[in-house]
Parts: structure tokens; sequence; C-alpha cells
């Protein structure tokens, strides 16, 4: 036997000692993650959606769907599809103005820019969600794109005909969560802050949710979670990373993630400062999600 052979041997051995202890550190619950394991962190990071997740969407009623913006702004945008059969997109691959301008109207997700005196066109480049929605349907399958022109796909095509909203719903929040990058959204370096683990932040709302807090409290619970992630943002005398860290979590994860599903009411009438509001979770929240349980002990 090599002198290869028998190292190989030493550490299968070693490996196979330790194994029982690994499963055990593996399956301890631990303070920084809010009493989560970190087997369970691993597949909120790697694989929310795979068969050993404990986070599920649940199947709901039309009257659900209908509290949730992202989802209504999507839909609304397949049914104009579906009524003008294709939309000719600008050279930069935007929606054209008139049918921007056809979404904002709707009201359904209410953004500030939407109300600025000095903005007399209103262009996708100026318009988060109506942006991210034609992104995710794209992403998703629901529409495909050819020579810079958008049709419905015969997938799409079939949600809306069979009026099968659930799943709909479902091929929009996976891509929404899974496959768009919520970077594209603002200026912050990071790609992973608040989308990377964005279970973790589910399943502190629904714990926390009942009480209203600042999204500061939530931030500095993820960023104990995922400490490491700071390090993907750009110091800066004026703007500190861990400044930065927060006010990018606040950003993607409350103002538009948890805001554009319908997920938090704001306190309006505590502040009107932006920074300092406080969010409760909708009942929308427990309606629609499974998630893995915090541990009291831990909190």
């Amino acid at each position: 036997m090599s002198a290869e052979d028998e190292d190989f041997l030493k550490l299968s051995r070693i490996s196979e000692d330790q194994a029982p202890y690994q499963i055990l550190l593996n399956n301890y619950p631990l303070k920084e993650f809010l009493g989560l394991t970190p087997s369970e962190m691993h597949w909120i990071i790697y694989d929310p959606y795979g068969e050993d997740s404990e986070f599920q969407i649940k199947r709901v009623d039309n009257d659900v769907l209908d509290k949730i913006p992202f989802f209504l702004l999507a839909e609304y945008l397949l049914l104009i599809l579906y009524r003008d059969r294709k939309i000719k997109l600008t050279k930069k691959g935007c929606l054209p103005l008139k049918y921007c301008e056809e979404l904002v109207k709707t009201k359904i997700i209410n953004e500030s820019i939407y109300e600025h005196e000095t903005l007399k066109i209103i262009r996708e480049d100026y318009l988060p969600s109506i942006r991210a929605v034609r992104i995710v349907l794209m992403l998703g399958g629901l529409v495909t794109c050819k020579n810079n022109t958008l049709t419905i796909s015969q997938y799409g095509f079939q949600l809306l005909e069979e009026k099968n909203r659930q799943e709909l719903f479902v091929v929009i929040f996976e891509t929404f969560t899974d496959e768009f990058l919520w970077k594209y959204l603002d200026g912050y370096t990071s790609q992973l802050i608040g989308q990377l683990g964005f279970v973790f932040s589910i399943s502190m709302l629904k714990h926390f949710g009942t009480d209203s807090h600042e999204a500061n409290f939530y931030a500095h619970k993820y960023k104990e979670a995922f400490p490491l992630l700071e390090n993907h943002l750009r110091d800066s005398r004026f703007f500190p990373k861990n400044d930065q860290f927060i006010s990018c979590y606040n950003l993607r994860v409350f103002q538009k993630f948890f805001n554009w599903f319908g997920l938090v009411n704001k306190d309006e009438h505590l502040t009107s400062n932006i920074e300092k509001c406080k969010y409760f979770k909708t009942d929308i929240l427990d309606k629609l999600f499974e998630t893995p349980e915090l541990l009291k002990q831990f909190l």
C-alpha cells in the first residue's frame, strides 16, 4: 500500500469518527441564527424551494392574491400583452412610455417618483417596480422577447386562460426571490444583502411582526446572521460600511420586497422619517407562508 493510500485511509477513519459530532453541530440551534440550526440555514441560503425546505408557499384564495401589489402589477402587464398581443420595446429594452403611464395610473404600487412634480415623462428607468415586473415576467418564462418585442409565452397564455392565479403567483414570487437580482434596483455594490437568506427575513417578520419595529431592528439581526456580507460593500468616510449595510437592507427588504408583496404595513403616524418608520406584518404573511420556527430562548 502506498503512502498516499495510507494517508487517505487515515483521513477516512477520522471523518467517520467525527461524523456524529458534525451531525450534532449541524443540528444545534445557534444564537446568531435566532435558534435556527446550520442545517436549516443551509437550505435557507442555497435551496429555499427544495424538498427538504421548511419554507412553503400555501395555496390561498383570490381575495389574498388581490392584496399583493407586485403580483397584481405583473398580472396587469400580462393582461395588457394579452390585449395588444405584443409590445415593441425601446432601443434600451424598456417598456414604451404609454405602457408605463398605463401601469402608473393603476396606482397598484405607489412609488414617490410617481408623484414627482418635475417628472414630465414617465419612463421605466424611473420606475423600479415596473422594471422589476417586466424582468421577472421574462425570467419566469411568462413572456418571451424576440427582436426586442415582448409577447406572452405559451405557458403565460395557458395560466391566463385557465385563470390559474395560484401558479402564476408562485412563479412570480419564486422568480423575484430566486432569479431576479435585487441589486438591479439600487446603487449598492453588494449583490447579496437582503436577497441572500430572504426566508430568514420572512421568518423574523412572522415572529416579531405582531408588534411594530423599525427596519433597523431586523437589519441588525440579519447582519448578525450574515456578517461577512459587509465585505461586499465599499468603505467610505462619509458612508461607513455598517450604515450602508443597514440602509441597503432597509431599502431592498422593507421598502421594496416586503412592501411590494403586501407583507408589511407602516405606522405612518409615528414619524415622517423613512429611516425611522416602524413596520408590522399584515395578515397576508401568515396566510401565504410556512416558515421555520425561531426559538424563544435565543431571541
